[in-house]
């Protein structure tokens, strides 16, 4: 009696199937003539003329993927629910910003929000009793608030149990506030899109912005303030030469993503070539403890949370199409969904169908669509056909389907 040996899992797709070796890390593609092999041999268990000599079936010997014997341990197959707990929350203190970034997550124009801090404290409490030490404050522009943001912070850090990061655009940062982060053990996590100072100021629309960011990392350095600096990778936008040790800017690692103020018209063939899920995502080892996450839980909403000014609970920073609810109406363990948080590939659209699901990274709010379901723009598979599209192609029919669309918006 043929099955998969231990920790050797078998995926099915519409079309074709994927094998998930547990014990390597390796990933095997299943053509449809394969799949029909294996599911008679395993699954239906029917005798198959001449299987000891056929290739497929010697290389999944080979590879130590199947065995004869004639008792199978549910363990082979099963694995643990494990239960996800949210360990990291970001808080939206305000909306408010002294830039214009043309990407913004926040895709309005005039919210002026702040979370008052009787709020915030309620903020801090609920977190506090449900276990979450990690926290990072964002707006907006958190420093916007002036003073009134040593309140927020003095109470967050009164007594060391959270970790504080704040989000800024660091053109505030005074030598005052320096010195305070340094002595609230507060790092500081900076947005800067380039070494050009035009560049940046392309996407920030703000003239003068660029040295005054500049200026904001040079003080935390010598105040001796944990920061890290990390850019997003647009269209007209060069990060130019490396011409400081204050910041590295990354040239592959965050292409814009499409939510908020971010359109189509940010992107470029070069950056979309970046983003695009291909036969080559899925060459390479996958991550064990990444995959079985991925059989229950999305790999972001799972862990993390943000809270608005108007304390809404959301599974993202960028995604707002859905909400677990409010902290005014109930407690964080009460209004938390575990269905937002098990919006795996399973109930994507197309992608639920997709042999590949479990080893693929997924950003909902990355969407050129209405529907926060859609499966991801910037995947090239088709698993109905089994085939992936030209790179080249793919990208002429997005820039067919989308670019005119937004054209005409803007019009």
């Amino acid at each position: 009696m043929w099955h998969f040996n231990k920790n050797v899992d078998y995926i099915s797709g519409a079309l074709c199937a994927a094998i998930y070796d547990q014990n390597t890390g390796n990933l095997y593609h299943i053509s449809a003539k394969a799949r029909r092999f294996i599911e008679l041999l395993i699954f239906d268990k029917q005798e198959i003329n001449d299987y000891q000599n056929n290739p497929f079936f010697l290389t999944l010997l080979r590879f130590n993927l199947i065995s004869n014997t004639d008792t199978i341990d549910d363990s082979m197959t099963s694995y643990e629910d494990h239960e996800s707990k949210i360990d990291f929350a970001w808080i939206e203190i305000t909306s408010k910003c002294n830039l214009k970034c043309i990407h913004c997550y926040d895709g309005t124009s005039s919210n002026n929000s702040i979370m008052n801090f009787d709020d915030f404290t309620i903020v801090v409490d609920a977190l506090r009793r449900y276990g979450i030490k990690r926290v990072q404050i964002i707006g907006g522009e958190p420093f916007i608030l002036g003073n009134k943001l040593k309140d927020y912070l003095c109470y967050l850090s009164k007594d060391n149990y959270f970790s504080v990061e704040i989000f800024t655009n660091a053109t505030l940062i005074t030598k005052e506030w320096a010195s305070f982060l340094h002595e609230n053990n507060i790092r500081v996590a900076i947005s800067m899109y380039s070494y050009n100072q035009s560049d940046h100021e392309y996407v920030t629309k703000v003239k003068g912005s660029y040295l005054k960011t500049y200026a904001g990392i040079q003080l935390l350095k010598d105040a001796s303030v944990p920061y890290r600096v990390a850019n997003v990778l647009m269209d007209n936008v060069s990060l130019g030469e490396c011409n400081t040790e204050l910041f590295k800017l990354s040239c592959k690692k965050d292409v814009v993503r499409m939510s908020g103020r971010a359109s189509f018209e940010l992107l470029n063939p070069a950056l979309i070539k970046l983003k695009l899920i291909t036969k080559t995502t899925f060459q390479k080892k996958y991550r064990v403890d990444f995959y079985r996450s991925a059989l229950h839980f999305h790999n972001c909403f799972k862990s993390k949370i943000l809270i608005s000014p108007d304390l809404k609970v959301y599974p993202c920073v960028m995604e707002r199409r859905i909400c677990h609810g409010n902290l005014k109406d109930n407690d964080l363990n009460q209004i938390i969904q575990s269905s937002l948080q098990r919006l795996n590939k399973d109930k994507i659209q197309v992608c639920k169908d997709c042999e590949y699901r479990y080893h693929c990274f997924d950003c909902r709010p990355n969407s050129l669509e209405a529907s926060y379901e859609t499966k991801p723009w910037y995947c090239t598979y088709d698993p109905y056909s089994g085939k992936w599209a030209d790179e080249n192609e793919f990208i002429e029919n997005l820039y067919r389907k989308y670019k005119i669309d937004f054209q005409a918006v803007e019009q």
